[in-house]
């Protein structure tokens, strides 16, 4: 019963380890806290002093409060044994032995890729995370896209994906019934509308900590076939995602930069010492993760194909001279846009960033219309959101 599956993490000093170990042990969680004591010591071989913290009087009551709380927040538990829990995260040994979701997915297609990297993500991450996700989805369409819903990259990987058509996944630390950061619900909403889902470890009374995030990143790791770093400096957060891959023997990625550049000193590292393998285009992706290319998409445009790295249409410089650009140097309206959408990139363009209150007050529009319309703008690329809840042209 789920009851004692959320039960069972909620004690003190048992953690996933050990908890897995009592399943495996007793064949259920529920089995495991019927058990005494004594047996539980026993058999498990797991220490006295750990067993002795399960207090059922205090654990039923919390996992009861817990599914109520799951009810009211469209939120699912999937536990370790069941048979829709992500195959390869429960390769993991530190796999969670709950996980909880809001979307209806199922985990265990083929074709998972974790995309993270640097939360002061540059224009050149930008560009890359975009092109090779865009390469990724005329290759293999199927290909789910996981990330952690941060600032910098992840939602870049994330949008990224939502504009090709593929299925995302972001993996959050903190717990469902809200999104940190709080700038990226709208972002977490259309990931769940579009087909994706959002999930994490974390139940109802958990505090948002640092440490949250370094957990979660061996969730990132462990849902995937393959983890491709874009960008990250020498001690980059990413790079703990790369060591939990490379742990669970899973395919690590690496794009590189310039030399010197701080923002690509952890990928040029991860290439150099022969932890990761060096990607320049979609394809070298599908090389090192060993997937064809998708059947349907044999006969792709071989724009997918081309590096990375090379600017479109022509020289270096072609790339930076825009024919559209306007003033302050941002590009123009697209003429595609509604007059209500043009009034708010003309706003962006002239101020160079703003609030979405801001917005509000200078377009007359309410703050409901600015964020449905600003996220519109987003998910098409056109205009990104900064650290403060700023907002400005891509």
């Amino acid at each position: 019963m789920l009851v004692y599956d959320i039960a069972l993490t909620l004690i003190p000093e048992i953690g996933n380890i050990r908890g897995r170990r009592l399943i495996e042990v007793f064949g259920s969680a529920e089995a495991a806290l019927k058990t005494s004591l004594e047996d539980l010591a026993e058999q498990s071989e797991i220490p006295f002093a750990a067993i002795r913290n399960i207090e059922l009087s205090q654990v039923f009551p919390a996992a009861e409060a817990e599914i109520k709380y799951m009810e009211k927040h469209g939120i699912e538990a999937i536990s370790i044994t069941d048979p829709r829990y992500p195959a390869r995260l429960k390769e993991c040994p530190d796999a969670p032995l709950i996980l909880y979701v809001k979307g209806n997915l199922n985990f265990n297609t083929p074709r998972w890729l974790s995309v993270v990297g640097t939360r002061k993500v540059t224009a050149y991450g930008r560009k890359i995370t975009a092109e090779a996700i865009d390469g990724l989805s005329r290759l293999s369409p199927e290909t789910v896209i996981v990330s952690g819903l941060a600032y910098g990259t992840d939602i870049e990987a994330h949008l990224s994906a939502l504009r090709a058509g593929m299925t995302t996944v972001a993996v959050l630390g903190n717990p469902l019934g809200y999104v940190y950061p709080e700038a990226h619900t709208g972002y977490a909403e259309e990931i769940v509308e579009k087909g994706g889902a959002l999930v994490s470890e974390f139940h109802s009374r958990c505090e948002v900590r640092g440490s949250n995030f370094l957990r979660r990143n061996r969730i990132i790791a462990g849902l995937c076939d393959g983890t491709l770093v874009v960008e990250s400096a020498y001690r980059g957060g990413s790079l703990s995602t790369a060591a939990c891959a490379l742990g669970y023997f899973r395919d690590v990625m690496a794009v590189p930069g310039r030399v010197g550049d701080p923002m690509s000193e952890g990928t040029n590292r991860l290439i150099r010492d022969n932890r990761a393998a060096m990607v320049l285009q979609a394809q070298d992706i599908l090389n090192a993760l060993n997937w064809d290319a998708s059947p349907a998409k044999s006969t792709a445009p071989t724009d997918s194909q081309t590096d990375l790295f090379a600017p479109p249409n022509g020289s270096q410089a072609d790339f930076f001279a825009s024919p559209t650009t306007g003033q302050g140097g941002f590009p123009a309206p697209p003429p595609s846009l509604t007059r209500e959408e043009a009034l708010i990139f003309e706003q962006l363009r002239q101020a160079g960033s703003l609030s979405a209150d801001e917005l509000s007050v200078r377009t007359g529009m309410p703050a409901a219309t600015i964020s449905a319309l600003t996220l519109s703008l987003e998910i098409d690329g056109l205009i990104r959101r900064l650290p403060g809840n700023l907002l400005e042209i891509v």
